[in-house]
C-alpha cells in the first residue's frame, strides 16, 4: 500500500481519486491489442475498483450516525 500513498502524497489526490485513475489506465491498456497489456489492464481494474470499494467504506465509516 506503500505506491498508492506515495502516489496520493504526490499527486495530491484522495484515494477516489488514485482508484479512479488507475481504471482509466486499465481501460487505456485495454486499447493496446497484447496479451500483457490485457492482463495488466484487467489488473489495474480490478485494483482500482477495490481501492474505490475502500475508499467508500472508509468514508461511511467515518460519516457520524445520529
Amino acid at each position: 500500500m506503500g505506491i498508492v500513498s506515495d502516489i496520493e502524497k504526490t499527486l495530491q489526490i484522495p484515494r477516489l481519486g488514485t482508484a479512479l485513475l488507475a481504471i482509466l489506465l486499465g481501460a487505456l491498456l485495454l486499447m493496446i491489442p497484447w496479451l500483457l497489456n490485457y492482463l495488466i489492464a484487467v489488473g489495474l481494474i480490478i485494483w482500482g475498483i477495490s481501492e474505490a470499494v475502500k475508499a467508500s467504506n472508509t468514508s461511511k465509516s467515518s460519516t457520524p450516525t445520529k
